[in-house]
């Protein structure tokens, strides 16, 4: 029994170590000695995933071993993943490249690498972090994808919010001992941190994915039915806390950008469970919940608008309403660092120039303008991160590097959508499809039997963080790259699986 608890824990457990790891330190684009100890996470995260997996019904140990060593040989997300790693390495040891200056044609130029036409970054050092960061995403996609069960998903979900809970309640207490007046009385400026992020917009990112999960779980548990409801009733108590932290320390981050996407996904998110609530629980839920959502609104609104009125959150939201988010200055900057990206990848459009190497010396200052540089704020300083997440991955990688990087996440979303379309003609073991004959409407399948409310609200997300990498540097943190992997996973492998044809 105790081993069977173990193999049940343990890869979750893990996960949420890694995650915890990557929360507390947040290595900088620099410091390669914090990456290194990612290499015995990274080890003994696959021997948990590999020696202990989750068993199904009528299985032992070894039977899982087997079946869950034969799944991750098997996953295309295994081969994609061998490739994009030995890319990688080829960058780093083919490199590095060094910009001259070419009498002949009068220009600043980039040298070839060790084997000219192959892949070569311009710094080695920082290019090793691609190497750490995709060993760790590419073992927590098998894990969640061959070696967990319906229940480790959810526990893994589970895990990765309590991290988020702690880490926000830490930038909730760090950010009330920072006075919101000085000893003049005068106001002083919004602190550009939160918590352990060096940027509040990626701190809103990560925030904002951990609300849509403690949604999705809080919903989940309310209408499942589980035969222990003292302890039911005890981790909806957690979860509604969880929920009100992640939503606070999204707020708390003072990104304007944050702050409206969360109130559309949450939004969203709670429009489908109403009607999901509605339609698919026949009022079984109890009006606690709602009073206690009631309470919370209510204090919050008084707090918000009366207690406190002259706070930065109502600055934020004014600013949401009538504009603009950023001064001219930050917009400007904005679009001159993203310029300057799409031409680094116009110039090395094949096998990029290395990951985190857009901010070095020989980086994106040989591709800004002469008249641009007025708009860079302090020009003589690093920037590391363009502002959009997109343009700087290409840039850094190439087309090479995106198609074995970005490739396995758009064919595993196109292939969630044929599995959804399949639960729809065929319907589930359950439910009938849409072209089966049934008895009576309850026997067909519906939105929610579709779709539940755990993996929708995981999509969204997902979503609004990609959304947001478009305007502000989001996937610079490692730690939102390694949660927007884990979440979309997961809601992949959530939907229902098809009562005919081939499983996805």
């Amino acid at each position: 029994m105790r081993s069977f608890l173990l193999s049940k824990i343990i890869v979750p457990l893990h996960l949420a170590v890694i995650a915890g790891y990557l929360a507390w330190t947040q290595p900088g684009p620099d410091d390669i000695t914090a990456y290194l100890p990612l290499a015995f996470l990274a080890l003994g995260f696959a021997v948990m995933m590999l020696l202990f997996p989750s068993a199904k019904k009528g299985e032992d140990a070894e039977d899982a071993r087997s079946r869950v060593a034969d799944s991750v040989r098997t996953d295309p997300l295994f081969g994609i993943s061998i490739l994009f790693i030995g890319f990688v390495l080829l960058q780093i040891f083919n490199g590095p490249r060094h910009l001259a200056y070419i009498r002949a044609a009068r220009e600043w130029q980039y040298t070839q690498g060790l084997i000219r036409g192959f892949p070569a970054c311009l710094d080695q050092l920082l290019s090793c972090q691609a190497l750490f960061v995709a060993v760790i995403v590419a073992l927590a996609a098998l894990a969640v994808r061959n070696s967990l069960g319906r229940r480790g998903r959810v526990t893994l979900v589970g895990m990765l919010v309590a991290v988020s809970t702690l880490l926000g309640l830490y930038g909730l207490f760090a950010y009330s001992r920072v006075p919101f007046f000085d000893e003049l009385g005068i106001k002083l400026p919004a602190p550009e941190t939160f918590a352990t992020f060096a940027d509040k917009s990626q701190a809103g990112a990560y925030f904002l994915m951990n609300s849509c999960a403690a949604f999705g779980l809080l919903f989940m548990k309310m209408v499942e039915d589980d035969e222990e409801e003292h302890q039911n009733r005890y981790s909806i108590r957690f979860l509604f806390a969880a929920l009100v932290v992640n939503v606070v320390s999204a707020l708390f981050t003072l990104s304007c950008l944050s702050m409206a996407v969360l109130a559309v996904a949450l939004l969203v998110i709670a429009a489908y469970t109403f009607v999901f609530v509605v339609v698919a629980t026949s009022g079984e839920m109890s009006l606690s919940t709602m009073a206690a959502v009631l309470i919370l609104a209510a204090v919050a609104g008084f707090l918000h608008f009366v207690a406190y009125p002259e706070n930065r959150l109502h600055d934020c939201t004014e600013k949401i309403f009538k504009g603009p988010w950023q001064t001219e200055g930050e917009i400007r900057e904005g679009e001159v660092m993203s310029s300057a990206a799409w031409r680094m990848f116009a110039d090395n459009a094949v096998g990029g120039v290395g990951a985190s190497c857009f901010g070095i010396q020989a980086g994106f200052p040989k591709y800004v303008r002469g008249n641009e540089w007025k708009w860079v704020s302090e020009p003589d300083s690093t920037h590391w991160r363009c502002g959009n997440d997109l343009a700087q991955f290409m840039a850094e990688f190439g087309l090479v590097g995106a198609a074995l990087g970005l490739c396995p996440f758009v064919m595993l979303a196109i292939l969630a959508v044929v599995r959804l379309a399949r639960v729809a003609r065929y319907g589930t073991r359950q439910k009938l499809g849409l072209r089966a004959k049934a008895e009576t409407d309850a026997d067909r399948v519906g939105v929610f039997d579709i779709l539940p409310p755990f993996p929708f609200a995981l999509f969204v997300g997902v979503a609004s963080a990609t959304a947001m990498s478009f305007f502000v540097p989001v996937f610079g943190s490692h730690l939102n790259s390694l949660v927007w992997v884990v979440f979309f996973l997961v809601a992949t492998t959530s939907i229902p699986k098809p009562a005919r044809g081939r499983n996805i």
